[in-house]
């Protein structure tokens, strides 16, 4: 069974057979693979945020920041098309200014996904504490 990319590439086409010479231990190009990383749609999943959406207000995945974000723009590979991704992701492999590109972007996604999950918590807590007003100001009336 083979995991999917987001624009349905399976990952087995980038990575045909596993062998030590396909281990990644870049976390980074894991991340840009799995799409499992610190990016909004992927800490909505588990409800770790309200949306899916980055600060920018498009969904917030990988490819998102590498490609598209106007927060990460500095920071943008080309895009490769469909027919040409196999090799554009064994070139990112070994080249080391791309990677960096791209570890910069996760970065940046990282902390756009802190001060979301922040603007949630504290959500959350004036949430609490509204509710806690409500229930004491109820009560005093009986």
């Amino acid at each position: 069974m083979a995991l999917s990319l987001n624009q349905g590439i399976e990952l087995e086409v980038l990575l045909p057979a596993l062998t030590k010479k396909f281990l990644i231990t870049n976390k980074f190009l894991i991340y840009f693979l799995t799409n499992h990383g610190p990016f909004p749609c992927y800490l909505h999943r588990f409800q770790k945020l309200g949306s899916p959406l980055c600060a920018c207000g498009l969904v917030g995945d990988a490819d998102h920041y590498v490609f598209r974000c106007p927060l990460t723009t500095e920071f943008h590979l080309k895009e490769p098309s469909d027919e040409h991704r196999k090799s554009w992701f064994k070139n990112l492999r070994h080249n080391g200014q791309a990677q960096s590109k791209l570890i910069q972007a996760y970065k940046i996604s990282n902390g756009i996904c802190d001060r979301l999950t922040q603007g949630l918590i504290v959500y959350q807590f004036v949430v609490f504490v509204r509710f806690l007003v409500l229930v004491f100001t109820s009560e005093k009336g009986f």
